[in-house]
């Protein structure tokens, strides 16, 4: 099995610095502060589109994200960059790895470019072949990658959880209605260390993360919330280990 990546501790999270080159009326750039990956930026030109953002001092990172975009293979332009310069000079550029699902026949589409550096000013540039705008849902700069490693034995199970969300009346009666299908990963880890208990303990205290389950070469990449479980002592040979389980659920969108 693939070895899991966790991307997390996102540090975009001063939108008052954020630009975006051209903004759509309706999908204004501050719905990149909205975490629910359904309220989008949208620009009004699929030429050249840039959404940058000043972190004010340079700042390490380990992996950008972009969720719910319509950015394609075969686009012209589809890079995450940085520099310490407000690009008078480009010191880093990479494109994003397309990933796509389907969420109930609908496609989704998000992307992610692993990248370790550290600059103060990172941006997403955009240019599409055809359409009539770019669009994307919520940006994410992960300050810190998780990759478990082969003695975790981690093993998942991939789901969907069914919430309901609304009571209506048909005929008389009071039912359900508009129901959300949200993938889910629930996961078993054997054999923890006690430094990785700490750092996964640490991983679920962050309010969202992003996952590559079947590392960077899987088909799949997801936004969402991950939470781990109390973890259970053993001790073997005189050494001690842990054992936990955690459940990852997408954001609805």
């Amino acid at each position: 099995m693939a070895k899991m990546i966790i991307l997390f501790d996102d540090i975009f999270s001063d939108y008052s610095v954020l630009s975006a080159t051209t903004e759509a009326t309706g999908y204004p750039k501050e719905y990149l502060d909205d975490p629910n990956p359904a309220n989008k930026w949208r620009s009004t030109v699929i030429t050249e589109s840039i959404v940058k953002v000043n972190m004010g001092a340079a700042v390490a990172m380990q992996g950008a994200c972009m969720i719910n975009h319509n950015m394609v293979a075969g686009d012209t332009t589809f890079k995450f960059e940085a520099s310490s310069n407000d690009f008078a000079a480009t010191h880093n550029t990479g494109d994003f790895t397309l990933k796509t699902f389907d969420v109930k026949g609908v496609t989704k589409r998000n992307a992610f470019r692993i990248v370790s550096t550290t600059y103060q000013y990172y941006q997403w540039r955009l240019q599409k072949v055809a359409g009539t705008y770019i669009e994307f849902g919520t940006p994410f700069i992960a300050a810190k990658k998780y990759e478990f490693i082969k003695s975790e034995n981690m093993d998942y199970i991939k789901g969907r959880d069914r919430v309901f969300v609304q009571n209506i009346t048909r005929n008389g009666h009071t039912v359900k209605s508009r129901r959300y299908s949200n993938l889910i990963y629930s996961f078993d880890c054997f054999g923890i260390l006690d430094a990785q208990r700490v750092y996964l303990e640490a991983i679920g205290e962050y309010d969202y993360v992003c996952i590559l389950p079947e590392n960077t070469a899987g088909t799949e990449f997801h936004f969402g919330v991950i939470e781990f479980s109390l973890p259970k002592r053993i001790v073997k040979g005189g050494i001690l280990y842990w054992q936990m389980s955690g459940k990852f659920t997408e954001s609805a969108f």
